[in-house]
Formats: C-alpha cells, sequence, structure tokens
C-alpha cells in the first residue's frame, strides 16, 4: 500500500476530514488532498506529527506492506533461532552437570572443568531464556 492510500486510510477510520486533519497538522487541506491523491509526499515533519496523530511509525507509514511483512517475518525467524540456541545451551549445561555428578559418584573425582562449563551453560542458558520471554 502506498503512503498516500495510508495515509488517507488512517484519516478515514479516525473519522476525519482532510479539513481536520489539516487543522491539527497546521496544513492546507489541499496539501493533505494532495498527499492522497499521491501528488506530493509529506515533507519528514508532517510524517512524524502524522505518525505521533495516528500513533503508527514513520516506518509504517514510508514503507509498503510486503516489506513490513517481511521484516515482522525475519525479525520472528530469528527470535525463534535464539530460543533454540538458548535452550540448547541450557540444556548441554545441564547434561554436564549431570556428568560430572556421576563422576563425582562413582569416581569420587570431580572434573572442575565439566562443572565450571556446565555451570556457566546452565546459569547463562536460564538468564538467556529469561530475557528471551520478558523481552517486547
Amino acid at each position: 500500500m502506498s503512503i498516500s492510500k495510508k495515509i488517507e486510510e488512517l484519516r478515514t477510520e479516525a473519522n476525519m476530514t482532510q479539513e481536520e486533519l489539516a487543522n491539527k497538522l497546521n496544513i492546507s487541506p489541499q496539501a493533505v488532498s494532495n498527499w492522497e491523491r499521491g501528488e506530493n509526499l509529506p515533507d519528514i515533519q508532517n510524517l512524524k506529527l502524522l505518525s505521533k496523530h495516528f500513533s503508527v511509525s514513520v516506518d509504517e507509514l514510508v514503507k509498503s506492506d510486503e516489506q513490513l511483512e517481511s521484516e515482522l517475518k525475519i525479525k520472528k525467524q530469528k527470535k525463534t533461532q535464539n530460543l533454540i540456541s538458548f535452550t540448547a545451551m541450557l540444556v548441554s549445561g545441564i547434561i554436564l552437570l549431570a556428568f560430572s555428578l556421576f563422576m563425582y559418584l562413582k569416581n569420587d573425582t570431580v572434573s572442575w572443568f565439566t562443572l565450571i562449563v556446565g555451570l556457566f551453560l546452565v546459569i547463562d542458558g536460564s538468564f538467556l531464556v529469561k530475557k528471551y520471554f520478558y523481552q517486547d
């Protein structure tokens, strides 16, 4: 969807006339009309005012729906990959700690390296998983 269609759609969803929107932005109604017909584009100041007034980001106004959907899809894939990595880290740490415990019970010796690495993986993995679930 083009920026002109987005401005028109946001204005009509807000039940505003072109004149009412123009008054809110301190511009002429002809400017709003030109934007909606695609004859002119709003400058950066007016884009900021439009985004603030309609509670959308400037990116949402400027970018096409396909671009936004693509970015959201990539962001979601990255979040999923991060969760898998963090979970694998946590599980690996638990396995190393279990191995250290097993070796201690079997031989009465502790592999300090596996114990420290296991603890690090469990602590770091649990921190990252917790952070993942509490972000946005």
